[in-house]
């Protein structure tokens, strides 16, 4: 039966205002890395992110780091495939968030380094835009590269080039407790 319905879908709720939209600015400006053993008890509490956030203490694997860059999240690439009687499949989205780092100081070349040494290291990540932060309390597993470049230019800054990828469905998001 080509036109069957399998299962009625109710969709969840829309909401559109002509007179009070709700926008959101682009521009990703931080991103936090934890790891998978020490997920948050509660992601939307201010306090726990303040007692966490630390990019300095080397002994606490609870600790997230912090850095600042010029981010963006693109449309994820998925594949549609269609099969039998006019159906298609959609693969997982494959998400990226391509990124400069503009502050170029020896920690930051040792993180680039680390990278570098450790192609397998994979960080939970979570990551902000100007109202919302993404990732839930775990973060996002997610690998990540990263590239020195040095501009030809003696009037640009060099920086650090790097793309963060993962392939899920769309993270969690909520107000960003660290606006």
């Amino acid at each position: 039966m080509p036109n069957e319905i399998c299962v009625p879908v109710i969709p969840p709720k829309l909401k559109v205002s002509f007179c009070n939209p709700k926008l959101t600015l682009g521009r990703i400006n931080d991103l936090y890395f934890g790891n998978a053993a020490n997920p948050f008890a509660d992601w939307t509490s201010l306090s726990e992110w303040n007692t966490r956030l630390d990019n300095d203490t080397l002994d606490d694997a609870t600790k997230i780091r912090f850095l600042s860059i010029i981010g963006s999240k693109p449309k994820p690439e998925r594949t549609k495939i269609p099969y039998s009687q006019n159906r298609n499949y959609h693969t997982t989205p494959v998400h990226t968030i391509p990124f400069k780092v503009d502050e170029t100081s020896q920690e930051n070349y040792e993180f680039l380094q680390f990278l570098d040494e450790n192609p397998e290291y994979s960080p939970n990540v979570w990551y902000p835009d100007a109202d919302y932060l993404y990732g839930g309390n775990a973060g996002i597993p997610v690998s990540i590269t990263m590239d020195h470049i040095i501009t030809e230019s003696d009037k640009e800054l060099n920086y650090f080039e790097g793309v963060i990828e993962w392939t899920d469905k769309h993270p969690v998001r909520i107000p960003n407790p660290l606006a």
